[in-house]
């Protein structure tokens, strides 16, 4: 049963950390899958099945030490201070996106400014974050299986049809495969992170889990591709699942609401308690320090982020990637 328990929470944390604002928004599935036309299906399911892998081998390799320091040892020296200074950085900049990213969307529903929002949506993140693993295990666990069923239940639902979009998106300007690597890429290192912020027991006895949840991902991606591709979003639209949800009815758009800030709260929590623990901060500090880093970053607004770092950092995280893929004899 502890395994059992265990398995279920590594996998919620996997696709709870992977399907943030962007994922959810609808806006990243198409950029990097549907635009590419029908196999962007194919190559989406393919994108979680790698995650799912990856991380299942990521924890194996760590398996002996708590954190990063059991999967650091297994490289180079040099490699592993470059490889740890590009995933503090990553999740630095995944948190600041998702503050980001719950302040254009408080301030989109009314009632909030985008600051304002911001700041709650931290203070928030803040008390969830005082509990560490376990918070970050609980939170997962409760909020990821809402989101897999409403995710599920909208991609298998019958919106209105939409209207031809005025500017249909096109391709990014590489093949699908590569789109597909660097989505998995840039997606591993904040995963990693959170997968290893785990309590060690948890990580240890759940690994397997990873493959499950990398399934789960890859089926819910290919299935929010398909509908994508039966309603192509217009280039200037940055919520495309929600104009879908308009839809299907008012209460659909609320129980949208509630995915999107599940899905950053999940997202956020995990680059939260991650960075928690890497800084190795005083307690006194280890909250609010990452939360007031990620907060300049973040009032420059989620397009900037994506636009500007995303790729940077997810180019520099091929080579984590590859790393944890290559078979290797494992060290006695």
């Amino acid at each position: 049963m502890r395994d059992l328990k265990a398995s279920f929470t590594v996998a919620a944390v996997l696709v709870g950390t992977v399907v943030g604002a962007g994922y959810a928004s609808g806006r990243e599935l198409w950029d990097f899958y549907g635009s590419y036309g029908p196999v962007g299906v194919p190559s989406s399911l393919a994108t979680g099945l790698l995650l799912g892998l990856a991380a299942c081998r990521a924890l194996s390799l760590a398996e002996d030490a708590p954190g990063y320091a059991a999967l650091s040892s297994a490289w180079p020296s040099a490699f592993a201070l470059a490889l740890e200074g590009v995933g503090t950085l990553f999740l630095w900049v995944i948190l600041a996106a998702t503050l980001a990213a719950a302040g254009a969307l408080t301030s989109s529903m009314g009632g909030l400014s985008f600051l304002q929002g911001l700041i709650l949506f931290g203070a928030l993140i803040g008390a969830l974050a005082l509990g560490g693993a376990r918070s970050l295990a609980s939170v997962h666990s409760l909020l990821v299986p809402y989101m897999v069923l409403f995710f599920g239940a909208l991609t298998l639902g019958k919106p209105i049809p939409s209207p031809e979009p005025s500017a249909p998106h096109p391709a990014l300007p590489f093949p699908f495969f590569w789109a597909a690597l660097l989505y998995a890429a840039y997606n591993f290192l904040p995963l990693l992170g959170a997968l290893l912020a785990l309590d060690l027991d948890v990580a240890r006895r759940g690994r397997r889990g990873a493959i499950f949840g990398g399934f789960v991902l890859g089926l819910l991606s290919a299935l929010a591709v398909l509908l994508l591709l039966r309603h192509p979003p217009d280039a200037q639209d940055p919520l495309p699942f929600l104009t879908l949800a308009r839809g299907l009815g008012p209460l659909w758009v609320v129980g949208y609401q509630a995915l999107l800030l599940a899905a950053l709260s999940t997202t956020a929590l995990s680059s939260q308690v991650a960075l928690q623990q890497r800084l190795k901060l005083p307690s006194a500090l280890a909250v609010p320090i990452p939360l007031l880093a990620a907060l300049p970053l973040a009032i420059l607004g989620l397009p900037w982020i994506v636009s500007r770092l995303y790729p940077v950092v997810g180019a520099a995280s091929l080579g984590l990637l590859a790393f944890v893929l290559w078979p290797r004899r494992r060290r006695r």
